[in-house]
């Protein structure tokens, strides 16, 4: 669905007021958003057209299952940016939030999730609050026998049975989901791989790689 701007900061700004209340009166809306009351009664009413909020007499503004999906998306947006700008680019905490909302607005729910899995997958912004783990848009996926992987290849590591959990038990690596193809040695054929969040490379030979799987996903 599209949606202008200030239709998405309604919606984000009512999604994060409702975690405080289930239920949202335009008056603190308005000041949320440091708008008039009329204003806010205005957009309410668009909104409500769309079916992205339901507005109840005598308790307030609730969002829909649609306006809840489309204000996480942005509220994903938003943190994604910001954890981008501070961890890639250097930005301050103090001065991240105005460049990622201008980023959040104008970036493709496939801009997104890509930015998401090449930051792999944070759970939370630079100032703590919690990214939506909810997927937006997803690539096609491909499953590679280890045998047939090759050196810089980046993907998601499969254990696919009891064998492969405690080799991997035995490395001491844990708390992981990305990995990197380091080499392949040519003497035995034996992988080198690079696991995130561990100091150990996980180290297969050509007997336990039948036990593991790499998924990528196809640009």
């Amino acid at each position: 669905m599209r949606l202008s701007r200030n239709e998405q900061d309604y919606l984000k700004g009512i999604y994060l007021l409702s975690e405080e209340e289930e239920f949202v009166s335009v008056k603190k809306i308005a000041g949320y958003l440091n708008i008039s009351v009329p204003s806010a009664n205005e957009m309410i009413k668009r909104l409500e057209k769309k079916f992205l909020v339901n507005h109840y007499a005598y308790k307030g503004i609730k969002l829909t299952e649609d306006g809840k999906y489309e204000a996480l998306f942005i509220l994903k947006a938003h943190r994604v940016w910001e954890y981008f700008l501070v961890n890639k680019l250097g930005y301050q905490l103090d001065d991240v939030h105005d460049d990622a909302e201008l980023l959040e607005h104008n970036a493709s729910a496939k801009l997104v999730e890509r930015l998401y899995k090449y930051l792999r997958e944070p759970a939370v912004c630079p100032h703590g609050s919690e990214i939506p783990n909810i997927i937006f848009w997803e690539e096609e996926s491909k499953l590679y026998k280890m045998s047939d992987v090759k050196c810089g290849m980046v993907g998601e590591l499969i254990l696919t049975d009891e064998t492969a959990e405690k080799y991997i038990e035995e490395f001491g690596i844990k708390n992981f989901k990305w990995v990197e193809i380091l080499k392949r040695m040519k003497t035995d054929n034996t992988i080198i791989i690079r696991v995130e969040n561990n100091w150990n490379n996980l180290v297969l030979s050509e007997k336990i790689q039948e036990h593991f799987r790499l998924r990528t996903l196809d640009a």
